[in-house]
């Protein structure tokens, strides 16, 4: 979803005038550059925020037209490679950088507009990609899923072949689900195996407080209803489950006299698959005291040594410099 901060209303006109979708379908190389950033505005210090230890963030800026509007993101096992989406329907990949463990850039990135089920470009709302999960776990190479607003679905892609990946499955979605607002679908997917996924709306809290969320099968099986407990006012932007099988969720909130705000949480994905509601601890809750932005992508990796690390990205709703794409490293700290 696009959340329009302080300016970027004003210039959107001619932002709109100069972004005009790819129309090639072929993969071509993105040229991006990365600079590092700091984490806290006002204390060069800082490395913590509430369970997390800061292990780098970077900007990421580009000429290229149709670069920005990150919205879902995942990684490989050893870190070193990453898929992504924009919400104007492109795959973005590339290969991270570290410096004595701090992530620290991006190289040989590539970009190429994503296909519907009959093979062709997607533009407008029709392309509005939300969410983004592996199949197999961190396999990013391999099939994904691929959440959609505007017309709410979720489509399973095969891997790339000749520089493209082609829909093999539209995932069968609750009654609910396919009526939720145009703007407000399924915002965080996440694969809990290769047979099951989640999915949760960005809006839609009743009066109980309960956002909806459904276990899908991939099989086509009835979807069984799941009772998310979001913390008001945030908003769910994406979730996925850690290799300690825990949910990871990024949420999110913006108001034009607080700025920009997000929260970190997780829950045992067993309330989850059980059917019981869904609420968890919250990890960290930064607001503009540190350098963020609309952070809707979430990706979670253990290392070697048996940390776990998170990875979140935002979508710049394609107003730089007005807003950043902003990719921050976390690790949790257990202490």
């Amino acid at each position: 979803m696009r959340v329009w901060p302080l300016g970027v209303v004003g210039g959107l006109t001619a932002a709109f005038l100069f972004f005009m979708p790819s129309r090639a379908s072929e993969p071509r190389t993105l040229a991006l550059e990365s600079s590092p950033v700091k984490f806290s505005v006002n204390d060069p210090s800082e490395t913590r925020a509430g369970r997390f230890i800061w292990r780098g963030t970077i900007r990421l800026t580009s000429k290229d037209p149709d670069f920005g509007g990150l919205s879902g993101l995942v990684i490989s096992q050893d870190g070193q490679r990453f898929l992504a989406i924009t919400d104007a329907a492109h795959w973005v990949t590339g290969n991270l950088q570290y410096d004595k463990g701090r992530l620290s850039g991006v190289t040989g990135s590539t970009i190429v507009p994503m296909l519907d089920a009959n093979g062709q470009i997607m533009s407008g709302k029709q392309g509005d990609a939300e969410g983004l999960d592996t199949v197999a776990p961190y396999d990013i190479d391999g099939p994904v899923f691929v959440s959609f607003e505007g017309r709410h679905r979720v489509w399973k892609y095969a891997p790339f072949e000749g520089g493209q990946r082609k829909v093999i499955a539209d995932i069968a979605l609750p009654p609910a689900a396919t009526a939720l607002p145009e703007n407000g679908g399924i915002e965080a997917l996440a694969a809990l195996s290769k047979d099951e996924l989640l999915a949760i709306a960005e809006f839609g809290v009743d009066a109980s407080g309960v956002l909806p969320a459904w276990m899908v099968p991939i099989d086509g099986s009835p979807a069984m209803d799941i009772a998310v407990l979001p913390k008001r006012p945030f908003a769910v932007t994406d979730v996925k489950l850690g290799p300690d099988q825990m949910l990871y969720t990024v949420e999110r909130h913006f108001s034009r006299q607080t700025g920009v705000a997000i929260r970190l949480r997780r829950a045992p994905s067993g309330e989850a698959i059980s059917g019981k509601r869904v609420a968890g601890e919250e990890l960290a809750l930064m607001g503009m005291s540190f350098v963020i932005d609309n952070f809707e992508a979430i990706a979670v990796r253990k290392t070697p040594e048996g940390r776990t690390l998170i990875y979140l990205a935002s979508d710049d709703n394609f107003a730089a410099p007005v807003q950043q794409t902003l990719i921050m490293m976390l690790e949790v700290a257990e202490d």
